[in-house]
């Protein structure tokens, strides 16, 4: 799959190259070097620093998307349809907290719903790997413990939802 991704990637990126109209007038067009950007784009703290908060999400999603298997299946117990269906649960609440960064722009900043996102992520992972860290000292069925991982699970997606596209817009 990923070298299949990386072909569609760079298909698309010749695609837009040659395809593309440029849309600036040529009158406003500056030219510049490649290598230079580049280098001061590795040497802004502020760059990295939002390019690893954006792969930070993206490795907590895809580790989801590894591991959440081998948990909710293999030893939650859920069958692979049902587990299957938890991905419209967290679909949706990507959604709504995509919405919610969107409605928050309103009254706060990018950088105030991106600490707001990583807050919300912080705090439910502790609170989880708490509450899965006592588990054999308590007294759980099997739905209860499901449940409470979905909602965990749901509301570290929400803080994704929020974090990622600020973080995007803030690195520009």
């Amino acid at each position: 799959i990923f070298l299949f991704l990386i072909a569609f990637g760079c298909f698309v990126m010749m695609a837009a190259s040659f395809r593309l109209p440029e849309t600036l007038h040529q009158d406003q067009r500056k030219t510049t070097k490649l290598l230079p950007l580049f280098l001061t784009l590795c040497n802004d703290t502020k760059v990295i620093s939002y390019g690893l908060l954006v792969g930070g999400c993206l490795g907590i999603s895809f580790s989801y998307y590894a591991e959440g298997p081998f948990y909710f299946i293999e030893t939650l117990g859920l069958s692979p349809s049902e587990y299957g269906r938890t991905f419209l649960l967290i679909a949706a609440v990507s959604v709504i907290g995509s919405l919610t960064s969107r409605k928050l722009h309103n009254y706060c900043t990018g950088e105030q719903i991106l600490k707001y996102g990583l807050m919300l992520m912080l705090c439910v992972s502790l609170v989880w790997t708490i509450f899965v860290s006592s588990l054999p000292f308590m007294n759980l069925s099997q739905g209860w413990i499901i449940a409470i991982s979905l909602i965990a699970i749901t509301l570290i997606m929400a803080g994704i939802a929020m974090v990622t596209p600020n973080t995007l817009a803030l690195a520009l």
